[in-house]
């Protein structure tokens, strides 16, 4: 295995381990997405090792952050996590709605096509669909929300031909 892939393994193993208020949160998201009547098999993400944990993170810091647009370095991430303030009940109310919705379109057939071709979810992926369900929940219907999450994927790919966390993808699909 690479140096960078334990060394990203290991940020989310350890982040997964820190207590508060924000992994709180993290861990409602978390039965949302992995409980029951979460993704399953429905959607194909990077869960292994901690990763989940620290996907779902980035994108709640992401929508805490709102509107700065900086992905957050495993560092900041972590900083972030351990903040001891209380999360407001907007910000939380907002995530689990982000999340509740990223679930229906994930489970329900009509609205599922952008999550089926190419069928693995990279982390960048999986952490700007649910920045896109965050920005436009309000005002998107579930259709819209579906077909930005194709469109936001199919350009991502034709103008990369890999999607991963790099600072020329994330500013793209920003």
């Amino acid at each position: 295995l690479s140096d960078l892939y334990l060394l990203q393994h290991h940020f989310a193993e350890r982040m997964r381990a820190i207590t508060g208020p924000w992994p709180n949160l993290i861990g409602e998201v978390q039965s949302i997405v992995l409980g029951e009547d979460g993704f399953g098999d429905d959607l194909d993400w990077g869960r292994d090792r901690g990763r989940d944990f620290q996907c779902l993170a980035t994108i709640i810091c992401l929508i805490d952050s709102h509107p700065k647009t900086t992905y957050p370095t495993p560092s900041r991430l972590e900083k972030w996590l351990m903040s001891t303030s209380p999360v407001s009940d907007g910000v939380r109310e907002a995530v689990l709605m982000t999340f509740r919705i990223f679930n229906k379109l994930v489970k329900t057939d009509k609205y599922r096509t952008p999550f089926q071709k190419p069928s693995r979810i990279t982390p960048v992926e999986f952490t700007m669909i649910g920045v896109l369900i965050h920005q436009h929940m309000s005002k998107y219907s579930l259709m819209q929300l579906s077909n930005a999450i194709w469109q936001m994927r199919a350009d991502a790919r034709k103008n990369f031909s890999a999607v991963s966390k790099t600072s020329q993808v994330i500013k793209h699909i920003f």
